[in-house]
Protein backbone atom coordinates (compact mmCIF):
# COMPACT_ATOMS: atom_id res chain seq x y z
CA UNK A 1 0.00 0.00 0.00
CA UNK A 2 0.94 3.66 -0.80
CA UNK A 3 2.65 5.40 2.43
CA UNK A 4 0.48 8.11 2.18
CA UNK A 5 -2.92 6.14 2.16
CA UNK A 6 -1.15 3.66 5.32
CA UNK A 7 -0.25 6.93 7.04
CA UNK A 8 -3.97 8.44 6.71
CA UNK A 9 -5.33 5.26 7.23
CA UNK A 10 -3.44 5.17 10.65
CA UNK A 11 -3.63 8.33 12.09
CA UNK A 12 -7.71 8.09 11.10
CA UNK A 13 -7.54 4.43 13.08
CA UNK A 14 -5.84 6.32 16.08
CA UNK A 15 -8.38 9.39 15.89
CA UNK A 16 -11.62 6.66 15.56
CA UNK A 17 -9.96 5.14 18.59
CA UNK A 18 -9.37 8.02 21.20
CA UNK A 19 -12.40 9.31 20.68
CA UNK A 20 -14.85 6.30 20.24
CA UNK A 21 -12.69 4.79 22.70
CA UNK A 22 -12.55 1.54 20.34
CA UNK A 23 -10.63 -1.42 20.84
CA UNK A 24 -9.85 -4.34 18.59
CA UNK A 25 -12.63 -6.88 19.47
CA UNK A 26 -15.51 -4.55 20.07
CA UNK A 27 -17.02 -5.10 17.05
CA UNK A 28 -16.34 -2.23 15.07
CA UNK A 29 -14.39 -0.98 11.67
CA UNK A 30 -11.68 -1.28 14.03
CA UNK A 31 -11.26 -4.75 14.13
CA UNK A 32 -10.65 -4.66 10.46
CA UNK A 33 -8.31 -1.35 9.83
CA UNK A 34 -5.90 -2.76 12.73
CA UNK A 35 -5.36 -6.26 11.43
CA UNK A 36 -4.77 -4.21 8.11
CA UNK A 37 -2.46 -1.64 9.38
CA UNK A 38 -0.72 -4.23 10.97
CA UNK A 39 -0.10 -6.34 7.97
CA UNK A 40 1.23 -3.94 5.86
CA UNK A 41 3.20 -2.66 9.00
CA UNK A 42 4.64 -6.35 8.35
CA UNK A 43 5.00 -6.47 4.82
CA UNK A 44 2.14 -8.12 3.80
CA UNK A 45 0.99 -7.34 0.13
CA UNK A 46 -2.85 -6.06 -0.43
CA UNK A 47 -3.59 -9.49 -1.86
CA UNK A 48 -2.90 -11.14 1.09
CA UNK A 49 -4.25 -8.14 3.25
CA UNK A 50 -7.54 -8.67 1.51
CA UNK A 51 -8.25 -12.00 1.48
CA UNK A 52 -7.43 -12.01 5.88
CA UNK A 53 -9.84 -9.17 6.30
CA UNK A 54 -13.12 -11.59 5.89
CA UNK A 55 -11.32 -13.54 8.78
CA UNK A 56 -11.11 -10.67 10.79
CA UNK A 57 -13.70 -8.16 9.85
CA UNK A 58 -16.57 -8.61 12.93
CA UNK A 59 -17.45 -11.46 11.06
CA UNK A 60 -16.04 -14.90 12.10
CA UNK A 61 -18.75 -16.99 13.37
CA UNK A 62 -17.70 -16.91 16.83
CA UNK A 63 -17.42 -13.42 16.64
CA UNK A 64 -20.79 -12.71 15.36
CA UNK A 65 -21.96 -14.09 19.08
CA UNK A 66 -20.43 -11.50 21.18
CA UNK A 67 -21.99 -8.50 21.96
CA UNK A 68 -20.42 -5.08 20.24
CA UNK A 69 -19.19 -3.14 23.17
CA UNK A 70 -18.36 0.19 20.87
CA UNK A 71 -20.11 1.95 17.91
CA UNK A 72 -23.69 1.88 16.51
CA UNK A 73 -24.38 -1.99 16.32
CA UNK A 74 -23.51 -1.48 20.15
CA UNK A 75 -27.17 0.21 20.47
CA UNK A 76 -29.18 -2.88 19.20
CA UNK A 77 -27.57 -5.20 21.85
CA UNK A 78 -29.13 -8.82 21.63
CA UNK A 79 -30.20 -7.80 17.89
CA UNK A 80 -26.34 -7.48 16.86
CA UNK A 81 -25.80 -10.93 17.83
CA UNK A 82 -25.38 -13.41 14.70
CA UNK A 83 -24.59 -10.82 12.32
CA UNK A 84 -21.24 -9.54 10.85
CA UNK A 85 -20.54 -5.62 12.16
CA UNK A 86 -21.56 -3.75 9.24
CA UNK A 87 -18.31 -0.75 9.52
CA UNK A 88 -16.20 -3.77 9.70
CA UNK A 89 -17.53 -5.87 6.77
CA UNK A 90 -17.52 -2.20 4.70
CA UNK A 91 -13.91 -1.59 5.25
CA UNK A 92 -12.91 -5.42 4.37
CA UNK A 93 -15.28 -4.92 1.10
CA UNK A 94 -12.96 -2.02 0.68
CA UNK A 95 -10.11 -3.46 0.70
CA UNK A 96 -10.99 -6.72 -1.13
CA UNK A 97 -11.89 -4.41 -3.97
CA UNK A 98 -9.03 -2.18 -3.89
CA UNK A 99 -6.92 -5.48 -4.20
CA UNK A 100 -8.89 -5.99 -7.10
CA UNK A 101 -8.33 -3.15 -8.92
CA UNK A 102 -4.52 -3.25 -7.76
CA UNK A 103 -4.53 -7.05 -9.64
CA UNK A 104 -7.35 -7.94 -11.36
CA UNK A 105 -5.63 -11.42 -12.55
CA UNK A 106 -6.18 -12.06 -8.11
CA UNK A 107 -9.95 -12.02 -8.32
CA UNK A 108 -9.72 -16.26 -8.19
CA UNK A 109 -7.07 -16.04 -4.82
CA UNK A 110 -8.74 -13.81 -2.97
CA UNK A 111 -11.83 -14.83 -1.23
CA UNK A 112 -14.40 -12.06 -0.61
CA UNK A 113 -15.36 -10.78 3.10
CA UNK A 114 -17.20 -13.30 4.67
CA UNK A 115 -20.69 -12.62 4.18
CA UNK A 116 -21.06 -10.56 0.74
Amino acid sequence: MDGGILRGLSEGTAANQRVGEARVGDRTLVDCLAPTLDGAAHGRGPGRLARDRGRRAGTRPGHRRTHPAEGRASYVGERAVGNPDAGAMGVALLFWALALYRDPTSRHRLTPPAGI
